[in-house]
């Protein structure tokens, strides 16, 4: 029903918008991982 009621085009936006916004968060995970990493070597 949803897919029916989209184009391909607002299909293809919504996903590009979404990895969009997601690459950001994926980059400050890791910057914790890796200071949460070097906290624990330390003690």
């Amino acid at each position: 029903m949803y897919h029916k009621e989209t184009s391909s085009a607002d299909m293809k936006m919504f996903t590009i918008t979404s990895i969009l916004l997601t690459i950001p968060f994926v980059f400050y995970m890791k910057d914790i991982a890796n200071s949460l990493h070097a906290i624990a070597e330390k003690r």
